[in-house]
């Protein structure tokens, strides 16, 4: 096909959205792991159907949850519509743009270039898939992507909601990213929610972010949510008000048993 000349900026260098991955045993991996490769789910779905087959009750039943999990995971990919991508060009240094994975799990590309299908791509295959799609189109595309993450930020910051941070965010950013804590907000009361229960503790969320943990490192996973709690303030006018009616109240009652005995 003609080269448009738009299509010029994603050959430079060749695709650089390649990114080392953490170093990681066998044991470390399970259906969580965000950007496990091909080969560690699959290491990780033989080791889950082996410990199926023995041990307790409760542990075969974990065993075989996990195990079907990690099936999905290599069937179906990691992307569903409403997931975002980052997507930069050349040397842009701005972040680039974000690209929304639509229905039928298509992503519409830039520059006319035919939409990707991304079912059956693991998060950790994204940059692979990106460029042997542009390969069809353009020689030797210099583009960088990454998958962003959905993360809820509630309570005492300055923008609170669902926010997409990238996975080797600093843990500590992502609240920047929400607008900041507001004056009110207790950050040694900062933990991160998965469903009704607590992942990470105000204890162990502070250490993370002191060490510069990022979002992946941290295993903070897509929809969980980050509380940010709130200084409690006491409304003096309202409490001497309620104080108030309460002597009020209790004089009242005293002058009338005094006067039931009199």
């Amino acid at each position: 096909m003609a080269m448009r000349p738009a299509l010029r900026l994603l050959q430079a260098a060749g695709m650089s959205g390649a990114q080392a991955q953490p170093v990681r045993t066998n044991t470390d991996v399970t259906s969580q792991t965000a950007r496990a490769t091909r080969a560690e789910l699959t290491a990780a779905l033989e080791r889950f159907e082996r410990e199926a087959t023995r041990g307790s009750s409760r542990d075969r039943t974990r065993a075989q949850s996990e195990a079907a999990a990690i099936r999905a995971r290599l069937r179906e990919g990691d992307f569903r519509p409403g997931d975002r991508i980052a997507m930069s060009v050349g040397g842009d240094s701005t972040g680039g743009r974000e690209l929304q994975v639509r229905e039928g799990n298509e992503v519409d590309l830039p520059y006319g270039i035919p939409p990707l299908t991304l079912t059956g791509v693991l998060r950790a295959e994204l940059s692979d898939a990106v460029a042997a799609h542009l390969r069809k189109y353009v020689r030797e595309p210099d583009v960088r992507v990454r998958p962003l993450q959905r993360v809820s930020v509630t309570g005492a910051v300055g923008r609170p909601g669902v926010h997409w941070v990238q996975p080797d965010m600093a843990l500590g950013e992502v609240l920047m990213r929400a607008g900041g804590p507001v004056g009110t907000a207790r950050l040694d009361q900062v933990t991160v929610v998965r469903g009704n229960r607590t992942v990470i503790d105000r204890k162990t969320y502070a250490r993370l972010v002191r060490e510069g943990r990022t979002v992946e490192e941290s295993q903070v996973l897509p929809g969980d949510e980050i509380r940010v709690s709130e200084k409690t303030q006491r409304n003096w006018s309202q409490i001497a008000t309620y104080s108030f009616f309460a002597i009020s109240a209790l004089t009242a009652a005293l002058a009338l048993i005094r006067s039931s005995y009199q």
